[in-house]
């Protein structure tokens, strides 16, 4: 546990849970064996003075520790503030101008994300139930269905044009058009422009 006084030394605040346990020795190898223990707890505080818990068994570059924990509480987007206190470990790669460059211009942040983590395979066929239980469906636009359910969970939102090329044209040459009738062929492309809005919103 490391404390910040106002010196802005860290101070380490450590209890050794072995130090009060009595010979518990079984099988004569010296090994201690602790049975049900007490789950570690942390004061945030000592009379006063802010800690940050922090249990590690390596060197901790503290300044810097306590920089990016304030910025992140903060919200801040920008890593100059990080860069300008001396901690440099986010400069090269945390600019707007680099995530671009990475990445292009995302219009949206949720359409991103939506589109690197995939959407939830149950949720891809709560959008398409109304279709999926109908009872005058054929095999083929089922599977079909099940087709788009693969895709999104996969890359979490899809273009309606996707539906005119393959794998779904391995269903009928025409795509979309080849498997479902007009009304339903809407519904689809509604049920994918839905989708993609509540990742925009």
């Amino acid at each position: 546990m490391v404390s910040i006084a106002q010196t802005g030394e860290p101070k380490s605040f450590v209890c050794d849970p072995l130090s009060s346990l009595t010979d518990c020795i079984r099988t004569g190898t010296g090994t201690y064996s602790i049975f049900a223990p007490q789950p570690l707890k942390f004061a945030l505080n000592n009379n006063g003075t802010p800690i940050l818990p922090l249990l590690t068994t390596k060197r901790v570059f503290t300044k810097a520790v306590i920089a990016e924990l304030l910025w992140f509480v903060a919200g801040s987007t920008s890593s100059l503030s990080l860069s300008d206190a001396g901690v440099k470990i986010w400069d090269g790669n945390g600019s707007r101008e680099d995530f671009e460059k990475a990445y292009g211009n995302q219009e949206h942040l949720g359409l991103f994300i939506r589109k690197l983590i995939g959407l939830d395979r149950e949720s891809a066929k709560q959008a398409f139930g109304g279709y999926l239980s109908q009872k005058s469906l054929t095999a083929n636009q089922i599977r079909f269905i099940d087709q788009i359910i693969d895709y999104l969970t996969q890359n979490g939102v899809m273009d309606a044009g996707l539906l005119y090329e393959a794998p779904f044209t391995d269903f009928s040459v025409r795509g979309l058009d080849g498997v479902f009738d007009d009304e339903a062929a809407s519904g689809i492309v509604g049920i994918l422009d839905g989708i993609r809005d509540t990742a925009v919103a």
